[in-house]
C-alpha cells in the first residue's frame, strides 16, 4: 500500500466543508426549535428542507470519520479489507438517515393533516358566530411549512337569507385568517347536518 497523504488531504477538506455547512443548519434548527427539545423540534417540523440538511451533513461528517480510521488503521495494519469495511459502515450510516428521513418525510408527502390544536381553535373560533349552529372538524392539509388547505363544514341558522348568508361566510373566513395566517386555502361548506369528521391522527 502507498502513501495515503492526500486521501487525508481529501477527507480533511471534505469535513472542512461539511462541518460549516453542520453548523449553519444547526444553528438555522435551533434558531426554529425554540425551547423545544431536539426530537420534539423533528418530530413536529413542517419544513424538512431544514432538517435534511441537517441529518445529511451529519450523515457526512460520521461518513468522513468512519473513512479516515479506515483508511488510517488498514495502513498501519497493512490490511486493505480495513478499508472496505469502513465502505460498508458508512453505506450503513445512509441507510440510518435514509430511513428516519423517510419516516419523517412520508406524513408531509402523503398529505399531513393540521395540528389538533389548530383545528380546535378553529372549530371554536366559528361556533361563537352568531350565524353558526354548529360545525363540524375540519378537514386539512399541509401544502407546504406555512400553508394549510382547510375545509369547514358549516351547519347556519336556518332562517338565513342568501345575503345574510354570504356576509356569514366572508365574516368566518376573514376571521379564521385573520387568527391563523398559515390557513391559506380555506372553503367553507354550508351544509343542512353536520356530520362529524374522524379525528385525525396524532402524529408522533
Amino acid at each position: 500500500m502507498g502513501e495515503p497523504f492526500w486521501n487525508y488531504v481529501v477527507l480533511g477538506v471534505a469535513f472542512l466543508f461539511d462541518g460549516a455547512s453542520f453548523l449553519v443548519a444547526r444553528r438555522t434548527f435551533n434558531a426554529q426549535r425554540g425551547g423545544r427539545s431536539f426530537w420534539r423540534a423533528f418530530h413536529g417540523s413542517k419544513d424538512p428542507s431544514i432538517f435534511v440538511v441537517l441529518f445529511e451533513d451529519a450523515a457526512d461528517l460520521l461518513g468522513l470519520l468512519v473513512a479516515f480510521l479506515g483508511v488510517l488503521l488498514s495502513h498501519q495494519l497493512q490490511n486493505p479489507y480495513l478499508d472496505g469495511v469502513a465502505s460498508l459502515l458508512i453505506g450503513v450510516i445512509l441507510l440510518v438517515v435514509a430511513g428516519l428521513l423517510l419516516r419523517e418525510n412520508k406524513s408531509l408527502l402523503l398529505g399531513e393533516p393540521a395540528d389538533l390544536a389548530l383545528l380546535q381553535g378553529i372549530t371554536e373560533l366559528a361556533r361563537t358566530d352568531a350565524a353558526v349552529q354548529d360545525t363540524a372538524t375540519p378537514m386539512s392539509s399541509y401544502l407546504s411549512p406555512h400553508e394549510i388547505l382547510i375545509v369547514l363544514r358549516v351547519q347556519f341558522e336556518p332562517q338565513l337569507r342568501t345575503a345574510e348568508l354570504t356576509q356569514a361566510v366572508q365574516r368566518l373566513q376573514s376571521s379564521i385568517r385573520q387568527q391563523y395566517p398559515d390557513v391559506q386555502h380555506l372553503f367553507i361548506e354550508p351544509t343542512a347536518q353536520v356530520m362529524l369528521a374522524p379525528e385525525p391522527p396524532v402524529m408522533e
